[in-house]
């Protein structure tokens, strides 16, 4: 996917509060768009291309699921035949909770983040 095909027809979703970012949701065709701020460079940001297809198949296999971590993320879609790197794990967990499938599990660690899916 070049850029102009990632930036076309974006979509706000809504927003997601990390340990230290707060993350904006776009959605487009097949995939959705996560992007921060920079803390330190004014007018920065990062922007991260997450798979329509891995959100979904990450939805639909932790639903109900507590304390989920992006590393359970990566190795349960490996399974599946889905690849995707520690950051693009963490990135499905942010689009889930901007969605309204998740949640931030505040009271588990100051160091990892948890998240609890919905059914």
């Amino acid at each position: 996917m070049n850029a102009r095909e990632a930036l076309a027809g974006l979509e706000p979703v809504g927003g997601a509060e990390g340990l230290k970012q707060t993350y904006e949701v776009l959605r487009g065709k097949r995939h959705y768009l996560v992007g921060s701020t920079s803390r330190v460079k004014r007018r920065s940001g990062n922007f991260n291309i997450v798979s329509g297809e891995a959100v979904d198949a990450t939805a639909e296999s932790f639903a109900g699921q507590g304390a989920i971590t992006s590393k359970m993320v990566r190795q349960r879609l490996q399974r599946r035949g889905i690849s995707v790197e520690s950051l693009e794990a963490l990135n499905i967990l942010y689009v889930l909770v901007a969605l309204g499938k998740a949640r931030v599990d505040r009271r588990r660690s100051q160091r990892e983040l948890f998240f609890n899916l919905t059914a």
